[in-house]
């Protein structure tokens, strides 16, 4: 650029200069020859007139080739990128550009912000519009490896729960899981990391699959999941198995007398989870791992869910499946510790944990530490004045 620069500003103003002294020649001749005043004070004032619009004529052809430059490469970059960017440089409102305009650090910040617009939305026409704005670019940001596995994977989490939201056709949803299993199965690329949240993510979505689709789900993706048993990262042999015992819970939600051919091969598998005690592994990872697996195992030997309470306010949630786990598992993600304050007050989740509509009356809220001491001593100070009347005065 700097180069190109340099050559038009010289090729510029070396005619400039040679013009200059061609239609002065006769007048420096003369003066050279008669060496008077007035007439070196016309050719000085000639010579600055001619140099300086030369000088301006170089900075305009300076100007209109950055700009050209600048022209050319958006152009350039225009004629390589993915057909959605088109879909958003000229029909995407403008408070969504944000959203897809930034480096991927403002990508892991805007995309929380899109899921968490949704849940505030709730199901309805407002997030169905949302959906269709943001799932062509989010499914392009989960496919384009040149993005970090942290980005791909927040903007599989952000479509799939988006997704769960808004979505009521069936086909679009399972296209979308088709997209997240490119992910996590054995011949997909990427990070142990987004191949388990891509994991997690079909599952939620897997939770909403009409039963009619069941079967050819289940006898496709069940082997799948059971080979990233063997895998060698600890969040992703988790998901996996939540992941079996969720397609075990809908598969014999239809047939209760279900059985894989792979049902031997894969109990032996899930008993040595359950019981593992290699010492290459954490205590941490070990604990995690037994925890979820002795779950997992009852529910594909015994057919028994899990069962979780969280009490919130004066109500309690009860999970008593892994469907319902892995829904309150994706809305506690997205959440974080406001997930208590969305449970009493937010009619989406009331409505997909079936907790019915909002209380009317005021939230009880927790006393502080302080409070409950003033009130505590105010409560003995009027006790001890109460009995004080009746107890006998008198002294011996």
């Amino acid at each position: 650029m700097e180069q190109a620069v340099l050559t038009c500003s010289l090729v510029l103003w070396f005619p400039g200069a040679c013009y200059c002294l061609f239609y002065l020649r006769a007048d420096l001749i003369q003066l050279l020859k008669g060496r008077k005043l007035a007439l070196l004070t016309q050719v000085c004032l000639s010579l600055s007139v001619c140099l300086s619009v030369c000088l301006f004529a170089c900075l305009s052809a300076l100007v209109v080739l950055s700009f050209s430059c600048l022209i050319c490469s958006i152009c350039l970059s225009l004629s390589h990128c993915s057909p959605h960017l088109w879909h958003f440089l000229f029909e995407v409102p403008d408070h969504y550009w944000i959203l897809f305009l930034g480096r991927s650090s403002d990508i892991m910040l805007a995309v929380p912000v899109a899921t968490l617009l949704c849940i505030q939305l709730g199901a309805g026409e407002e997030s169905e519009g949302v959906l269709t704005v943001l799932r062509p670019q989010l499914a392009a940001f989960v496919q384009d490896k040149h993005f970090s596995p942290a980005v791909r994977a927040n903007c599989s989490s952000a479509l799939a729960l988006i997704t769960f939201i808004s979505c009521e056709d069936m086909n679009l949803t399972s296209e979308i899981m088709a997209l997240m299993e490119q992910l996590f199965t054995p011949n997909g690329t990427g990070s142990a990391d987004l191949q388990s949240r891509a994991l997690v993510s079909w599952c939620l979505l897997l939770s909403v699959l009409p039963e009619s689709r069941f079967d050819t789900v289940v006898e496709r993706m069940l082997p799948v999941v059971v080979s990233l048993l063997d895998s060698s990262d600890v969040s992703l042999r988790i998901a996996a198995g939540e992941a079996v015992a969720l397609l075990y819970e809908l598969a014999r939600g239809k047939d209760e007398d279900f059985e894989p051919e792979i049902e031997g091969e894969l109990i032996e598998r899930l008993q040595s989870l359950a019981t593992d005690s290699a010492k290459y592994r954490s205590k941490k990872d070990k604990k995690q791992q037994r925890s979820c697996f002795r779950d997992v195992l009852r529910t594909v030997e015994e057919g028994e869910c899990p069962y979780e309470t969280y009490r919130f306010g004066t109500e309690l949630l009860e999970l008593d499946s892994w469907t319902r786990i892995k829904q309150y598992g994706a809305f506690r993600e997205a959440l974080g510790s406001g997930v208590n304050l969305h449970l009493q007050e937010n009619t989406l989740l009331r409505e997909v944990f079936s907790l019915g509509p909002p209380p009317t009356g005021q939230l009880v809220q927790k006393l502080s530490k302080r409070e409950r001491r003033y009130v505590n001593a105010m409560a003995d100070k009027a006790r001890t004045q109460a009995r004080s009347k009746h107890r006998d005065k008198r002294t011996v």
